[in-house]
């Protein structure tokens, strides 16, 4: 239900058709209060699952120079293995905390949003 409450508060706001300058005030224009805005959202996602799928040079030249580090942390260390263990867990934790923060950061836009 409250999906539901969000999709529709974030649809009547879609059809406001805001101006993108502040301070953001309704277009005299509206969008046609038939508007499928489930379709939109549905072929938005389609291009940005397209994007993600193509892996982008950026995207390869990050993991290159994350897998070096590695590399070179593993050479500084002397292949400790246990040192090693530690540092990749202490990774993983750090991606799980940044991704929380960033998920948090997102949902209070989308309530900033409905509200």
């Amino acid at each position: 239900m409250e999906e539901q409450i969000f999709f529709h508060s974030m649809r009547q706001e879609f059809l406001k058709d805001r101006s993108v300058i502040h301070p953001f005030e309704v277009d005299q224009n509206p969008v046609d209060k038939d508007f499928n805005y489930g379709r939109y959202l549905s072929m938005c996602m389609g291009e940005t699952l397209a994007e993600v799928v193509e892996v982008s040079v950026t995207t390869w030249v990050c993991v290159g120079v994350t897998a070096s580090l590695f590399f070179i942390v593993m050479l500084a260390i002397e292949e400790d293995t246990r040192l090693m263990g530690w540092i990749i867990a202490a990774c993983g934790w750090l991606m799980v905390a940044l991704n929380r923060t960033f998920e948090s950061k997102l949902v209070s836009i989308r309530d900033a949003f409905v509200r």
